[in-house]
């Protein structure tokens, strides 16, 4: 097989489906519990609504702290185990799933899914910063973040079809954590030294990831203040977009739509995240040094056309405008994660931390948005939460605008002169 370039040493193919393979399972911690609450509350009709409310809390809330210890473990050279011993965590929780009888059971095991998750999800895009460099990165973060979206729009066909036939099958989508199981042995085709940058820092404890002098790192090698503002920024995002996951469903209810076309929109939605997550470099050739601001302000004209515009048709094009503008910014996020630090060992720690920004939105934004919605005397189901969503679209493009020079919010010209 022909080696990849990718801005350093060439890498073997099997090594690069390897790498990929991890994208498969970043997206789905309580995907198939979330379509199923209703008919979980009739198999255990005992259960509470906050025990029922804990199978899809508990992944994402436990992801959190097992992404930060994963990116801390992540400066060690025990990658490879960590990675397996995560995946053999996630196939467990899969199994125990498939065996409950009983709400205890399922939360249980949503716990330690969450847990198999966080340790693994920072080495999704962690490897790819090991291996790959400049345009070649870009592209692969462009790639990995398709690859984890399309994943979840299959997936959640796979939850419907399967949930008709009885409620234990769904669980199978989690299963997907074979294939990297299977994959593990090509893991050892990538090169030691990229592998275990840390090696080399040792020996060479001059090594730097970055060459620009405006940046300052502590005693760790990261720039506190860019990883902040990345932090930040992404935090930001998500939190503006969370509310199609989270809200359509009552908005299509509010406005007499057949409730059905909800899953449509959902997967309209993340199919576009992968469609400009796939075309990624293309699209920076093409806006160039403006395309922070352009998929910022694509996201706020999606967010008011599903907002303020009481069509199916326009709900459509909203989902497909704002998911073509997430599906861009996210991978730069990730991109501009491993520029935060000086030192290469530290990238996929700074990954994590830029990681725990999506899932701690994910957490904190029903919370804060139920707050709002109380104090201003709104209902949380209706129109009111995508209005909140897109105050704070149009706060991140005026940040976009406004900041378009620093870091957070720039293109370096070499990714597309």
């Amino acid at each position: 097989m022909k080696p990849l370039n990718t801005g350093k040493m060439p890498l073997d193919p099997r090594a690069w489906l390897a790498i990929m393979s991890l994208s498969l399972i970043v997206n789905l911690p309580g995907l198939a519990v979330t379509p199923m609450l209703g008919t979980l509350s009739k198999i255990f009709p005992d259960t509470t609504a906050l025990e029922t409310q804990l199978l899809t809390v508990c992944p994402n809330l436990l992801i959190i702290p097992f992404v930060l210890m994963s990116g801390k473990l992540s400066t060690t050279t025990h990658k490879k185990t960590i990675i397996c011993t995560a995946l053999l965590i996630f196939a467990g929780s899969t199994v125990g799933y498939m065996l409950s009888t009983s709400m205890l059971a399922l939360i249980l095991f949503s716990c330690t899914l969450g847990i198999g998750a966080g340790l693994l999800i920072p080495f999704s895009t962690g490897l790819l910063s090991d291996t790959f460099a400049g345009k070649p990165l870009m592209g692969q973060m462009g790639l990995q973040s398709a690859i984890s979206n399309l994943t979840l729009v299959v997936a959640t066909f796979a939850v419907g079809w399967l949930s008709m036939f009885n409620w234990h099958l769904p669980f199978l989508v989690y299963g997907v954590c074979l294939i990297p199981l299977a994959l593990m042995p090509f893991f050892r085709l990538i090169p030691y030294e990229e592998l275990n940058p840390v090696v080399n820092e040792k020996n060479q404890p001059n090594a730097t990831q970055t060459s620009d002098p405006q940046m300052k790192c502590n005693k760790s090698g990261i720039s506190v203040y860019r990883l902040l503002t990345l932090f930040g920024l992404y935090f930001l995002l998500t939190w503006s977009t969370i509310s199609i996951s989270e809200y359509t469903p009552f908005l299509v209810k509010a406005r007499h739509f057949d409730t059905s076309i909800t899953g449509t929109l959902t997967s309209i939605y993340f199919l576009f995240v992968f469609v400009s997550g796939f075309s990624l470099t293309r699209i920076i050739h093409f806006t160039k040094a403006n395309t922070i601001i352009v998929a910022a302000a694509i996201v706020l004209a999606g967010m008011a056309v599903f907002t303020f515009i009481p069509s199916v048709f326009c709900m459509g094009v909203g989902v497909i405008l704002i998911g073509l503008g997430y599906g861009i910014l996210q991978p730069l996020f990730y991109d501009k994660a491993t520029q935060t630090v000086c030192l290469a060992s530290r990238s996929t720690l700074a990954l994590s931390v830029v990681l725990t920004a999506n899932y701690s939105a994910i957490v904190l934004e029903p919370f804060i948005t139920q707050g709002i919605c109380k104090i201003s005397g709104q209902a949380i189901d209706g129109i009111f939460p995508f209005i909140i969503s897109t105050v704070l679209c149009l706060l991140t493009v005026v940040l976009c605008v406004a900041y378009r020079n620093k870091f957070a919010f720039s293109i370096s010209k070499s990714y597309y002169e």
